[in-house]
């Protein structure tokens, strides 16, 4: 039994590469022992910005021995005459094998010449050194690097490995850098490297180093750090807990400190100030009565001789941030809402479909026709990119994330109702799938900023393809749909839905509004129905995701329903319904009637086949159907979107239909009598699919 370890030292990488890294490494190493029926007692990993570690205790020296069985050549080419053949002799000498280790076989092909040989197992070390290069190039990263002329990749430079087989230093490299017994500690330790002769070692010299290597202690150590500070400045909150969980995995040696900024800064927006903290600095603001203080708390990595110095230098930069935060909102204050909007006609929004300025222009008048009209919601439209134009947005500053929350800001300094500067910040929600949805008037105003996002990209052709969808018009689609049925958290909430009747006539509305320059000439149909296909299917993924069937998705989508809502209700309903003992039988039923309609129409070449007469019907079991059919046909007229009952009008009227199929043949040789009972099923059918169509429908 000996003690492995690993640790993997690099430049410092970034936060959310670490976790699926160390993840990754792992289990690979543990599929490779357990591939080879190596056993230990006790693994552990763990991770920093500068270092993945692995740590297996009491691992198995060596894979068990093992007794294989070997098949050679057939008797019939071992052997000639009964004396052996040089195929004899070569498998024998091969295997290193003698007369006493062999034996005959018989197998479905014939008879063998076959033997058991007992196998040595490999040493661990070996097994390890083989399977290491295939582990570390598999190690996921969304992006990765070369900086040597190795050509090994990886997400940033390897400076070190450390590769410890209990005192035995594993022969192993990563690129141009070989294993050694050194490790690395903190960049400002005096000395910054330090020899390790054993697994045990290395973690004493971690923590007398004040390494943590855990990032459960980490999390630890910062979250009881920032609520003792958060007590200390009488505080009640801080933000936040997802910035701390990132912070986590930016320092190995966590030491909380606090630093003060002057009250001069106040009077920006809170949101202002917290993003100056949080998105390049990772500080976190401290707030009390919902008010953010003159203060902030920050991780330092390691210990430091005056953590005055440190805490004078971060009051600096933050100053430094603060101050350009101070001049973008002056700057754009003394500009107003109405010269940011009339500024957003020198941003292109996307080449060839004109500027921000147009693309505004398009949502005011979508919103008209989704509000009714109302004054306050087109004016929010109006005034819902006006950030994009300001100091404070452009340019991809820290900034950048408040799109939508500083316009709302601009337009309230400036007096404008509160109901317009909300539509300004809600009209970006939901940004994903179940976030909160906006009020009714932003609703509209996202819709139309969503749908005239997703018909420009398909314009331009920048269509979503595999994983590829650069302008997330997959998410745009989303949310577009959670707009539609109301869906909020993990909910569908019907009733907070926007009444929008149909999305295929809204994105036709879409497209009418961009200039013929703008359309490629010949093609709008064509742009039309990839959005409307698009879209579609959009909507059955996100049905799906809803825990709806796929059968019974397709089923519903494939109706000419225009409501994504009745579509919805619709699907609930079926989904219920399909639990029923009865439900597969009526679909195999009701799928027959659609599938002899079908191939009636290829055979006969005839695209209807009218209305059925009744007097030319002869057979009591036709003229049944046809009568049943009248009543149940009045009767799913009359129930409306009460689906449960539809059904058990369906399920009665299943029957009849059954006994018409068992008794009368549809396509008879006379040409008046196949055709009138083609029109009774053709009407059947039609009408069904009006409302579920059965040939989408698992029967088995």
């Amino acid at each position: 039994m000996c003690d492995l370890l690993f640790e993997i030292g690099v430049e410092e990488l970034p936060a959310g590469y670490i976790s699926p890294a160390v993840s990754f490494f792992c289990d690979s190493v543990k599929i490779a022992l357990k591939e080879h029926g190596i056993l230990w007692e006790r693994d552990a990993s763990f991770a920093t910005p500068r270092r993945l570690v692995l740590f297996f205790e009491n691992v198995a020296e060596k894979e068990p021995d093992r007794c294989e069985k070997i098949i050679g050549p057939p008797q019939n080419i071992c052997l000639k005459e009964g004396q052996p053949t040089k195929a004899y002799e070569k498998f024998m000498e091969k295997n290193t094998l003698t007369e006493k280790d062999v034996f005959w076989e018989e197998t479905e092909k014939g008879i063998y010449l076959a033997a058991k040989k007992d196998i040595s197992g490999r040493m661990t070390k070996e097994i390890i050194a083989e399977a290491w290069p295939r582990i570390l190039t598999a190690i996921p990263f969304p992006k990765k690097m070369k900086w040597d002329d190795s050509g090994f990749l990886f997400a940033r430079p390897v400076r070190w490995v450390l590769a410890l087989w209990g005192e035995e230093l594993l022969t192993l490299n990563a690129g141009s850098v070989a294993a050694g017994q050194e490790t690395r500690l903190l960049r400002n330790s005096v000395p910054d490297r330090k020899t390790i002769s054993s697994p045990k070692e290395y973690f004493t010299v971690m923590e007398k180093s004040g390494i943590v290597l855990s990032p459960e202690k980490r999390r630890s150590v910062i979250l009881d750090g920032i609520k003792t500070k958060v007590k200390e400045y009488g505080a009640d909150s801080f933000y936040s807990e997802e910035l701390a969980e990132e912070v986590v995995y930016l320092v190995e040696s966590p030491q909380v400190l606090a630093g003060s900024f002057q009250d001069q800064y106040l009077s920006l927006p809170p949101d202002v100030i917290s993003a100056a903290m949080s998105q390049h600095q990772r500080y976190f603001s401290l707030y009390k009565d919902g008010k953010i203080l003159p203060v902030f708390v920050f991780v330092a990595n390691g210990s430091f001789h005056k953590n005055s110095e440190v805490i004078k230098g971060n009051e600096r930069v933050l100053k430094a941030r603060l101050d350009d935060a101070m001049f973008y909102w002056k700057e754009d204050v003394s500009r107003g809402p109405e010269k940011l909007y009339e500024l957003l006609d020198s941003i292109t929004w996307m080449e060839g479909l004109g500027s921000l300025k147009e693309k505004t222009n398009r949502l005011v008048e979508l919103t008209a026709g989704l509000s009714n009209s109302d004054p306050t919601a087109m004016e929010g439209a109006r005034y819902a990119k006006i950030d994009i134009a300001s100091e404070m947005i452009k340019d991809g500053k820290e900034f950048t994330k408040l799109q939508g929350l500083i316009a709302k800001y601009y337009l309230l300094e400036h007096q404008i109702e509160k109901k317009v500067a909300d539509i300004a910040e809600q009209h970006y929600w939901p940004r994903v799938w179940g976030e909160a949805l906006p009020n009714r008037r932003a609703a509209a105003v996202s819709l139309a900023d969503k749908a005239d996002n997703i018909v420009g990209a398909f314009i331009k052709g920048f269509i979503p393809t595999g994983t590829k969808d650069p302008y997330a018009l997959r998410r745009q689609a989303n949310s577009m749909i959670a707009l539609l049925l109301g869906y909020e958290g993990s909910t569908v909430h019907p009733e907070n839905g926007f009444p929008l009747q149909s999305a295929d006539e809204f994105f036709e509305r879409c497209v009418k509004l961009y200039s013929e320059e703008m359309l490629p000439s010949g093609e709008v149909c064509g742009i039309l129905s990839q959005v409307k296909a698009f879209f579609d299917e959009r909507f059955k993924a996100q049905l799906k995701a809803l825990d709806i069937p796929y059968d019974i998705v397709d089923a519903v989508c494939d109706t000419p329903d225009k409501s994504l809502t009745e579509k919805y209700t619709k699907a609930l309903a079926f989904k219920s319904l399909s639990r029923r003992e009865e439900f597969r039988d009526v679909a195999a039923t009701f799928r027959r009637v659609n599938n002899i309609v079908k191939k009636a129409r290829e055979e006969l070449n005839r695209d209807d086949f009218g209305t059925p007469d009744p007097k030319v019907f002869v057979e009591k079991e036709t003229i049944a159907m046809y009568d049943h059919w009248l009543k149940s046909k009045k009767l799913i007229r009359e129930a409306g979107n009460r689906y449960e009952k539809i059904f058990d009008i369906i399920l009665e009227f299943k029957s009849v239909v059954d006994v018409f199929f068992d008794t009368v043949l549809v396509m008879d040789k006379d040409e008046r009598m196949r055709n009138n009972r083609l029109a009774l099923l053709q009407d059947i059918s039609a009408l069904f699919s009006e409302i579920v169509n059965f040939d989408h429908i698992v029967v088995t």
